[in-house]
Order: C-alpha cells, then structure tokens, then sequence
C-alpha cells in the first residue's frame, strides 16, 4: 500500500460533508462512514473500488438523522473515478471535483427544515 495515496484518499474522504436529513429518507451515518473508511484502504491498495461501491448495500433510515441520500451517491461516483487515477490526486491535477464541492450545509430551524425552507 503505497503511503502517499493512502493519505490523499484520506484527506479526501475526510474532508467531505454530507447534509444531515430528519424528515426524508437518508443512508445510516454509520454504514457510510465504515464504507467510506473501507474504500479508502481498498482504494490506496490498489483494490477493486468499483466493485466494492457495486456490492455495498446503505440501509436507508426514516425518522433518525442521515445522510442525504444523492450526496452519497454522487460522492461514492466520484471516489470510483478518482481510484482509477489516484496519481491524479496526488499531483493535485485531477480532473474531478475538489472534495470543497461538498460544503458542510446549514440548516434552518425545524420548521424551515420541516417546510423545505432555507434560510441564507
């Protein structure tokens, strides 16, 4: 396992944010962070990311917080295309978005969240 990809694709799974969701359907928290933890090792030693992503199953929790379902997916898109090019990563040239393309999301109040509002 080489140690630079290893802490490229740390750094930038770390780095990203998913939107919390209450109301709607969103995947467990903690299966997509023991996922998220799973590809960085798979990817960094040269696995197979894409069929790892494939054979994952996110249980969808509904009244307990989690993560907004598209982020994930959209995010997990980008990992499988970033592993095909991990040198990509590390020159810092890589042609895919920046983990930045996920900021952390602010929230309203529950009745704004409740009524699809955003506040800012």
């Amino acid at each position: 396992m080489d140690p630079a990809v290893f802490a490229a694709f740390n750094a930038h799974v770390s780095a990203v944010r998913f939107t919390p969701v209450r109301i709607r359907e969103g995947y467990d928290m903690a299966a997509v962070d023991d996922l998220l933890d799973s590809l960085v090792v798979i990817g960094a030693s040269g696995g197979d990311v894409q069929k790892a992503v494939a054979e994952s199953h996110l249980p969808v929790v509904r009244l307990r917080e989690g993560y907004a379902i598209a982020q994930v997916d959209t995010f997990l898109k980008e990992f499988v295309r970033i592993a095909r090019d991990p040198e990509g990563l590390l020159r810092g040239s890589s042609p895919y978005p920046p983990h930045s393309a996920y900021p952390p999301h602010q929230t309203g109040g529950w009745w704004s969240r409740f009524f699809g509002r955003r506040s800012g």
